[in-house]
């Protein structure tokens, strides 16, 4: 399954991908992190 093959262990896990690649992950209901690294990976 995808999740085993990006290596998630934890719910929610947020991996954002660039050109095929995994470039920023946020572990847990982190909203804040996650916007911030939304954020840095649209500019």
């Amino acid at each position: 399954p995808l999740a085993k093959g990006l290596g998630v262990a934890v719910v929610p896990t947020f991996k954002i991908l660039k050109d095929g690649m995994v470039v920023k992950e946020v572990v847990g209901a982190k909203f804040d992190e996650l916007l911030a690294s939304l954020e840095a990976v649209r500019s």
